[in-house]
């Protein structure tokens, strides 16, 4: 449903999550100017997907209210079917 926080993972510092943005959909589109962050982002998607951090090693907790919080500490514990396109 959403990022709760990313810490020190690529270009992201201290990420938190706040009210004003919406939730995720079953489809979400990321778009803005070059560095801010989406493939960044697109890779803590394909970490889930994975199950595991291959490019950046950092923190973060998705919030997800159907099987709970996925964590990047225990990445190989969730079941989440999750497909990326970066390109």
């Amino acid at each position: 449903k959403r990022i709760d926080y990313i810490k020190n993972y690529g270009i992201f510092r201290t990420f938190k999550w706040q009210p004003s943005i919406p939730e995720f959909s079953n489809i979400n589109l990321f778009y803005g100017l070059n560095g801010s962050g989406k493939s960044t982002l697109a890779t803590v998607f394909e970490d889930v997907k994975n199950k595991e951090q291959r490019y950046y090693k950092g923190d973060y907790k998705l919030i997800d209210n159907e099987i709970g919080d996925i964590l990047s500490t225990s990445l190989q514990n969730q079941n989440e079917n999750i497909y990326v396109f970066n390109s």
